[in-house]
């Protein structure tokens, strides 16, 4: 090889590596840019949301779309969630796939409210998980919980397994074990980790959650019908999940997805509300999303 060959192919690799560096510069500067971007559209986002009057303790709000937070109010501190705990009830039983038949048991009915079930009547899993998510049924709950064998623990696993730190399960239904102790606790975070999860899990199943209305029939051939326990439905257009709870230790709980008028994904979680602030609430954090939130 020539000395003229060697010098040439000497230049060509300063130049690659010259333009590599370059490059590499150029891109670590674009990280940065975006970077310092990303954190000034927070700090203006959480200025603005902290003008919005909530009942609520905790807020968490996240662009699904977008994979991004948009706003926390108190947004990391476990909490009470009261009966927005059966949607991990729900994720634990749908992920064992060895029994599809539940019964209602005894122990099952005598949990707190009736919901029409009668002893030793049987669903299919899925059917029976569409009821609980619509109408919060405390006894449906129950029973997909006697349905396998350490479930409580499963439950907990699972919120271990997605992140969720600040959170743990004690029952299946979410309601109080007693005066001083909540049936699950989760940051608002968490829960719209919990959410996220679950509708990208099954989301045929978990859309039923935002339908105003649910009628299902048991392997026995009785119809059972249910409301929604979100009475603000009608005045959320676009709802794609929803699941409210209310205990005494909790107050008023609520987490929902809707598609924003940019089309993408919101996860809304309001924590340690009232009975009805939890719907006021979400109706105040939408309106002013729609006015400042730019994705």
């Amino acid at each position: 090889m020539s000395e003229q060959v060697k010098r040439n192919i000497f230049i060509v690799v300063i130049l690659v590596l010259l333009g590599q560096a370059v490059f590499y510069s150029v891109g670590i500067q674009k990280i940065e840019q975006d970077y310092k971007k990303e954190e000034k559209r927070k700090i203006e986002m959480t200025q603005i949301m902290d003008t919005v009057p909530l009942d609520a303790f905790a807020v968490s709000i996240y662009d699904i779309s977008s994979n991004k937070e948009i706003y926390g109010r108190n947004d990391e501190l476990p909490l009470p969630i009261a009966s927005i705990a059966k949607v991990m009830t729900v994720v634990t039983a749908l992920t064992d796939k060895s029994n599809n038949e539940i019964n209602i048991s005894f122990n099952a009915l005598m949990q707190p409210n009736d919901y029409g079930f009668f002893v030793n009547e049987k669903f299919d899993k899925k059917e029976l998980s569409k009821f609980i998510l619509v109408g919060s049924s405390n006894d449906g709950a129950y029973a997909l919980g006697e349905s396998t064998e350490d479930f409580i623990d499963k439950m907990n696993t699972k919120a271990e397994k997605l992140g969720m730190e600040d959170s743990i399960f004690i029952n299946t239904t979410g309601f109080d074990e007693d005066e001083s102790l909540a049936g699950a606790y989760a940051s608002a975070s968490d829960v719209n980790t919990m959410v996220m999860y679950a509708l990208l899990s099954d989301r045929e199943i978990f859309e039923v959650s935002a339908l105003p209305m649910i009628s299902i029939y048991s392997l026995d051939k009785v119809v059972h019908k249910i409301h929604n326990t979100n009475n603000f439905l009608d005045q959320m257009p676009n709802i794609i999940f929803s699941k409210t709870g209310f205990t005494d230790l909790a107050g008023g709980t609520l987490s929902v997805v809707y598609k924003d008028i940019n089309g993408h994904e919101i996860a809304i979680t309001v924590l340690g509300s009232t009975y009805n602030g939890r719907f006021t609430d979400l109706i105040r954090l939408v309106k002013k999303l729609e006015t400042a939130y730019k994705p």
